[in-house]
């Protein structure tokens, strides 16, 4: 039977890659405290230092770049709530467009809720 592998959660490995880069311990003796492999120490420190400067690309006043995932999620969920509130209203009535305002349907279109 197989070994599962373990999975690390991003604030274990940045407490290991923090305490990696203060230099007090070595990769071994960190290793060791952290029960984890020796190349993991060095991957997740490598890591660290190639991504610190995408943490203060945000800070400038400017909000940080959304990702394209969180863009479409967010249209997608006004979409749906603008067909609601559409199709939120009295039975009698209809939307006819955004600027034209409200209109009755007539008694024989195939709308009509009692046909």
């Amino acid at each position: 039977m197989s070994k599962k592998r373990r999975q690390y959660t991003s604030e274990f490995k940045a407490k290991v890659a923090l305490a990696a880069l203060k230099g007090d311990e070595t990769t071994s003796a960190l290793a060791a405290r952290f029960e984890i492999h020796p190349s993991m120490v060095s991957q997740w420190q490598r890591e660290l230092l190639d991504n610190a400067a995408g943490l203060f690309e945000g800070s400038s006043g400017k909000p940080a770049q959304k990702s394209q995932e969180e863009v479409d999620t967010v249209y997608r969920e006004t979409g749906k709530l603008t067909v609601r509130s559409w199709t939120a209203t009295s039975p009698g009535t209809t939307r006819v467009g955004p600027t034209r305002g409200w209109t009755k349907r007539h008694p024989m279109s195939c709308t009509s809720l009692n046909h």
